[in-house]
């Protein structure tokens, strides 16, 4: 199916819709919330990351759904209290336990009208305790995942489980159709995935550049390449998508005074960060992997490649090529450096460009 399927769905069933990179679950997940509203039902908008969070709320200011769209854990902390009157029960840091929370929701159940429905993105990605307990928070609920998930290791619930936990009758809908990449975006990252795993997707019909493999002296080359790219296109969303946070802390230094437009981040605990990133404005923002998955931008750059091209067991990296290449729309840069050569094998003939 396509992006309509999710959208055309009775409001009042619960539903598991699935799709890989591109196939438009954002954009279905933000019309199912807005049309349950408008029908008069209250509806929360959850999302497992911040950075994603900060994302929807900055795309739906047009709909008015940003108030109804949360990150997990605050939201969770909040919702409980306001059932429970006290904090869930955890068993460490953003370690709930959830045998005590289940036991709690079937023997004092939240009243239904609280809440009737909870729309959920990187459904995976929300801890399996969670979905034995969904259904009590809500009447419904409409879950969003990636089918090419398992990426980092962060993966919480499998797809049948969530399917399972939404209940008898649960509506499943796949998204195959690619809106976002060109095709020879989606041909590169689906090379990385194995269509195999992920079974039929069309790849898109519009057609770009070849993302390019660019060979660079160092990383002060590549933050060179970064902004004098970004100064020359002023009105594009440029994502700079980096391994770890300290490689990010420190291009996100060297970019300083050197763009047309400030650079934001989505690198948690810097000091200098003024509140959420404004995904709306044009310019640079670094973000690391774990952060970067369900974004997308007008351009990728990905630098250091030599840093963990190799160094990651081999399904990991190539679920992680698969995700970051994803991310862009147009174009995709990746930077590599150092004396040691490309592997052979990194890149299958004609689907880059070597520079």
């Amino acid at each position: 199916g396509d992006g309509s399927g999710g959208v055309d769905l009775p409001v009042q069933c619960n539903a598991l819709i699935v799709g890989s990179a591109g196939t438009g679950k954002k954009a279905v997940a933000l019309c199912r919330a807005k049309l349950i509203r408008d029908l008069g039902n209250p509806v929360q908008v959850l999302t497992f990351s911040r950075c994603l969070c900060a994302y929807l709320q900055g795309v739906s200011r047009g709909i008015g759904l940003e108030g109804d769209i949360s990150a997990f854990h605050s939201w969770f902390e909040r919702f409980y209290r306001q059932c429970y009157g006290s904090r869930p029960p955890q068993e460490g840091a953003f370690q709930y336990d959830w045998p005590r929370i289940l036991h709690a929701v079937a023997t004092d159940p939240i009243p239904k009208a609280r809440l009737s429905h909870i729309v959920i993105m990187e459904a995976q990605d929300m801890p399996k305790g969670f979905w034995m307990v969904a259904l009590g928070f809500a009447q419904h609920v409409t879950a969003f995942a990636d089918d090419a998930s398992g990426d980092y290791g962060v993966v919480q619930a499998s797809l049948q489980e969530i399917h399972t936990a939404l209940g008898p009758g649960s509506a499943v809908i796949r998204l195959t159709r690619n809106y976002r990449n060109t095709f020879e975006i989606a041909a590169l990252a689906s090379n990385f995935a194995g269509a195999a795993r992920f079974g039929p997707l069309d790849l898109p019909t519009r057609h770009g550049a070849l993302p390019v493999v660019w060979r660079v002296a160092g990383l002060a080359a590549s933050v060179d390449l970064v902004s004098g790219y970004e100064r020359e296109n002023a009105d594009f969303h440029v994502g700079v998508l980096v391994p770890t946070k300290r490689m990010g802390n420190t291009i996100l230094e060297c970019l300083q005074g050197r763009t047309a437009s400030p650079v934001q981040s989505c690198l948690s605990g810097r000091g200098g960060d003024a509140g959420p990133p404004d995904f709306g404005a044009a310019g640079i923002m670094v973000v690391p992997f774990g952060s970067a998955r369900c974004l997308e931008f007008d351009t990728v750059f990905l630098p250091e490649f030599q840093t963990y091209s190799g160094k990651m067991d081999p399904s990991q990296f190539r679920m992680t090529m698969y995700s970051m290449v994803s991310r862009a729309r147009s174009n995709v840069f990746i930077l590599h450096s150092g004396d040691e050569p490309l592997a052979p094998d990194s890149f299958k003939p004609g689907l880059v460009e070597l520079r």
